[in-house]
């Protein structure tokens, strides 16, 4: 039987590097704010300040999302044997496919949509998968894949 499974992934990089760029900017505007400008540089300079401030704070927004839902895919592994594929999910009832069961294995950007024949059931395979190319070609030898759209 093999195992595949989502590699842990964090954002704490990009971050890093967003958090210290917005601070940077935003202690330069101070530095800037504390010179003899004009009131029309003076203006400019405060609104800058806050457009930057709701760039970060949006972009925190956008890695806290990206962040749980690598987490939900970390607690996810596939398991392949010559005759079974088998979904595992903390907090999630196994789901367990023949593979000569399977009707539809469909390509995305997402990754591998498998959907089994009666009662339709299907899992979606991301792209992070370690070996996701090895498993794209174990199963495409039980079921032709169709390119998705969704």
């Amino acid at each position: 039987m093999t195992r595949y499974a989502v590699p842990p992934n964090t954002n704490r990089k990009a971050f890093r590097v967003w958090a210290s760029g917005s601070i940077g900017l935003m202690l330069l505007f101070l530095i800037l704010s504390r010179l003899d400008l004009s009131d029309r540089v003076g203006i400019l300079l405060g609104w800058s300040g806050i457009g930057i401030l709701f760039l970060g704070l949006l972009s925190v927004l956008v890695l806290i999302y990206r962040e749980s839902f690598a987490k939900l895919w970390e607690k996810t592994t596939f398991d392949l044997n010559d005759e079974t594929i088998v979904r595992t999910m903390d907090g999630k009832p196994n789901l367990e496919f023949s593979l000569s069961k399977i009707s539809f294995l469909g390509e995305s950007s997402l990754g591998l949509i498998v959907r089994s024949g009666e009662p339709s059931k299907g899992f979606l395979i991301p792209r992070g998968v370690n070996d996701f190319e090895q498993l794209k070609q174990r199963l495409s030898e039980h079921c032709t894949i169709t390119p998705s759209s969704r």
